[in-house]
């Protein structure tokens, strides 16, 4: 897969809408995903694994970068949805729910037993503040204590660095406070 290809915009299809696939092959995404985590029920998953296998076997996405979204490690689907896409042709699968370089390492070490391609990337979604603080081990650096600064979420209370010594990454950080600064001041808001 060439790495140098545009990715400016990104297409969920849900796999168990057999419509949305098709109508994939026209839509002029640069990246199309399709999904068999939350936009499939629980009693549809099996078959939309089948259905997209069966749709990227027929072929006819061009160029387009193909993505998986995969159930989440510790799903009754996470490791048959890695056995079966790792033969799939897609180029990516996305995983959702990333916490930790663990869930990575695990989901590398599933695609390489069920011999994907070397070439097949992993996308990690990261849902929640404690993925947000490991990013840069799933990036595959070691983490590195930050220099101390204060980021506040309120006027009064300064975020403090966690136990470990770090503070929030400065890009992260400039959110906390574009929020503050986009949400008003507890004075502004009418509180005191």
């Amino acid at each position: 897969m060439p790495t140098d290809r545009p990715r400016r915009s990104a297409l969920y299809m849900p796999g168990a809408n057999e419509r949305a696939l098709e109508k994939g092959k026209s839509v002029p995404a640069d990246v199309l995903i399709m999904d068999v985590e939350d936009g499939v029920a629980p009693d549809a998953k099996e078959a939309a694994r089948a259905r997209i296998m069966s749709v990227l076997a027929g072929g006819g996405y061009g160029r387009r970068e193909i993505g998986i979204r995969i159930n989440g490690i510790g799903t009754n689907w996470h490791e048959a949805d890695v056995t079966a896409f790792a033969g799939s042709g897609a180029d990516t699968l996305v995983i959702p729910k990333v916490d930790s370089p663990d869930t990575v390492q695990s989901v590398a070490a599933l695609m390489e037993k069920s011999g994907a391609p070397a070439a097949m990337q992993i996308w990690c979604m990261i849902e929640t503040a404690r993925g947000v603080l490991s990013a840069d081990a799933k990036r595959g650096r070691q983490c590195q204590p930050r220099p101390r600064r204060e980021f506040r979420i309120r006027r009064s209370q300064p975020v403090q660095p966690g136990g470990n010594g770090q503070t929030l990454d400065p890009a992260f950080a400039g959110h906390v406070q574009g929020n503050e600064y986009y949400r008003g001041t507890d004075s502004q808001r009418g509180r005191a």
